[in-house]
């Protein structure tokens, strides 16, 4: 069981950036593939249930649905965008909601578990990325958990979505703490997040904020792959495949963010003393 302990991180999101790619040299590879093992483990599933199952409704319905009515943001649409909204179907299935609760925890925990691995120098492989289906009732509970109250902060009137935010970066060790304590109990591993994270929840965001220029740049694939589907076709499942297809070069934004936060935790209780950082010595 490690130890757990709280600092108030200073080191810059420079340094820290600097030491997932440390972590990442040679390793790239292993964490691309197993983040695409898990988003077609995800997604590809959820397209499948909302095809099979789902209730055809336009995108405008769906926005209607929660509480948007486009109409009053026509200044922010073409007339031809809103009646595009109004001819394009998809299908939505709470099947497949369902089944996005019960997967996305397990394999968000196993992303960690194959970072972990590399900064504590032990060997990894992408089959990893489902690790935590071995200790599924314990990944699963973490999530709900974290979910369950992020979902009653969002619920407060008009600050609601940003406690919710605050919430999640409260949480944000928890998968973290799960890796090296396997045996604690869900709520414990919640509370030992929030402590940890006290004065370090503003570090996190920069951290997190500065990727923003790497994910705008990962999406414009994305963007011109589903442009040109849409030119040519109006099947919502051919443009999604587009989408996802383009989507490929968010996967490596993801794992080196991911390194970076995992160097994040690993300063955060002092694995790593990121000032005097020589590769490989914790």
């Amino acid at each position: 069981m490690q130890t757990l302990s709280r600092r108030v991180i200073t080191e810059s999101c420079t340094n820290m950036r600097r030491l997932g790619r440390e972590r990442l040299k040679g390793n790239w590879n292993i964490m691309v593939i197993g983040i695409l093992l898990a988003a077609v483990c995800v997604y590809v599933p959820n397209w499948i249930l909302n095809n099979l199952l789902g209730k055809t409704e336009t995108i405008t319905e769906v926005f209607t649905k929660s509480g948007i009515d486009l109409s009053k943001y026509s200044s922010l649409f073409t007339s031809d965008q809103l009646q595009q909204f109004s001819n394009t179907t998809m299908h939505i299935s709470p099947v497949s909601n369902i089944y996005l609760l019960l997967v996305v925890g397990t394999f968000s925990f196993g992303i960690i578990y194959m970072m972990m691995m590399l900064f504590r120098a032990r060997q990894t492989r992408p089959s990893d990325v489902f690790v935590g289906f071995g200790m599924y009732v314990k990944t699963l509970g973490l999530y709900l958990y974290m979910a369950l109250f992020m979902m009653l902060w969002s619920l407060i009137p008009v600050a609601g979505i940003f406690l919710a935010i605050i919430a999640a970066f409260r949480y944000s060790q928890s998968f973290y703490i799960l890796f090296d304590n396997p045996d604690m109990p869900v709520p414990a591993i919640v509370a030992a997040s929030k402590y940890m994270m006290m004065g370090n929840k503003g570090k996190l965001f920069c951290l997190d904020l500065s990727f923003i220029g790497w994910a705008l740049l990962a999406v414009v694939p994305s963007m011109i792959t589903s442009g040109i589907a849409s030119y040519c076709t109006s099947s919502v499942a051919i443009i999604g495949l587009a989408s996802f297809v383009g989507s490929a070069a968010e996967l490596w934004v993801m794992a080196y963010m991911t390194a970076a936060q995992t160097a994040f935790y690993e300063i955060l209780i002092g694995n790593i003393k990121a000032e005097t950082y020589i590769p490989g010595v914790y």
